[in-house]
């Protein structure tokens, strides 16, 4: 029976390690079928109460692995219903548990400067007002790509970037602080008589790529000892938003272009370190 399950999962291209954490999650179902209920495993013989009484028993573990093993257990009694082992899916209905959202991983203010001394010792424009622009406006790497030149606005004391992102063409306008002005100016200025049109960040073959940013900060990351991405720093800007410039909700929400508000709140959540930091305090 197992065998004939793993081959359907093969079949359909399900990965190997899907299919073997898939096998290993449902024999513990039956070994747990076996003990309790004191007869042999058989897939018609699976009720829902069955599975409740099951996935109450683990209660302990955590929501992710909980919501594992519901799938390898709803992937396995489908298979069953389909090949007549079952008339009907024990697992279907049963919610998967929720899994508690960890707030995004944030580099520190020691990494970020780091991070960012590495940049500007390297003392290229192009790369210094790309990490402005990902440090301190917060663009996804999609976002940052399809910037145009005519999209950066700039005064004397103030500045603004228009972001437009999906298919819908979403815009928003995000201002940017002196560091990142100063930057785009200096990169600006390397490339006079620009069209409003052409791409904002350019390397020698054309417009830059999301991979084409990513090697390059990898670089950066590399030599300033951080582990680092573009969307981490995306994320180390709502996180400093919020705690260290005190800004609200809504307002990291507009800056970000989240959609919805509960999608920013994560950012309120404490952090590990910031947990270990408040207990150590208590000395």
């Amino acid at each position: 029976m197992f065998e004939q399950y793993c081959k359907c999962l093969a079949e359909a291209r399900v990965s190997t390690a899907t299919i073997k954490g898939y096998l290993s999650d449902v024999r513990s179902f039956v070994r747990w079928f076996s003990e309790t209920l004191g007869e042999e495993f058989a897939p018609s013989g699976v009720t829902p109460v069955d599975v409740r009484e099951y996935f109450a028993a683990m209660r302990d573990q955590k929501p992710a692995t909980l919501a594992r093993k519901l799938r390898a257990l709803n992937s396995f009694f489908r298979w069953a219903q389909s090949v007549g082992l079952v008339k009907l899916n024990p697992v279907s209905g049963i919610k998967t548990p929720r899994e508690q959202r960890r707030p995004p991983k944030a580099v520190s203010e020691q990494e970020l400067h780091r991070l960012k001394r590495a940049v500007y010792r390297a003392g290229k424009p192009r790369d210094i007002a790309m990490f402005e622009l990902l440090s301190n406006a917060g663009l996804r790497v999609g976002e940052l790509c399809a910037l145009r030149v005519g999209d950066v606005c700039l005064s004397e004391r103030k500045g603004k970037v228009a972001v437009r992102r999906g298919k819908g063409n979403k815009y928003r306008e995000v201002p940017l602080n002196i560091e990142t002005r100063k930057a785009l100016v200096a990169y600006l200025s390397t490339r006079p008589g620009a069209d409003p049109n052409e791409p904002l960040l350019v390397g020698q073959r054309g417009a830059m790529t999301p991979s084409g940013v990513w090697r390059t900060l990898q670089s950066y990351a590399r030599a300033a000892g951080v582990a680092v991405s573009p969307h981490v720093l995306r994320h180390t800007f709502a996180t400093r938003l919020l705690r260290k410039a005190g800004a609200d909700l809504p307002t990291v929400r507009d800056l970000l272009g989240h959609e919805k508000l509960e999608t920013t709140a994560i950012y309120t959540k404490p952090r590990e370190e910031d947990m270990e930091a408040a207990v150590e305090r208590l000395v």
